[in-house]
């Protein structure tokens, strides 16, 4: 399974978290120059791991959870000022199935 990208308006979906995803390439270009307001992760398992990272694959961290519940889902808001460009490398990530979900949220 991929990563999927999908949006609607300033809200975007990633779904799959199996491969890296960056936002020069991955998000959708009318996106690309929208500073990010949040970033939500939905679990699917306890002991899910999520790590965001600024700008690169190897970026200064912006966002890392580990959940303690499938349904514990974290929330990271982010103000205009900040300059997030969200990427997630693969190998940082702990996913327990396929409904994890990331939503990022643009100003």
């Amino acid at each position: 399974m991929a990563n999927t990208t999908t949006s609607t308006g300033k809200v975007v979906t990633v779904t799959g978290l199996d491969a890296d995803w960056i936002w020069s390439t991955d998000l959708p270009d009318q996106l690309k120059n929208k500073p990010l307001a949040s970033v939500q992760y939905s679990p699917h398992a306890v002991g899910d791991v999520f790590v965001l990272r600024n700008s690169s694959l190897t970026g200064a961290v912006a966002f890392s959870v580990k959940c303690t519940a499938d349904t514990d889902q974290r929330v990271k808001y982010f103000t205009r000022d900040e300059g997030i460009n969200p990427a997630f490398e693969s190998t940082d990530l702990t996913i327990g199935g396929a409904t994890a979900k990331l939503i990022l949220t643009f100003h």
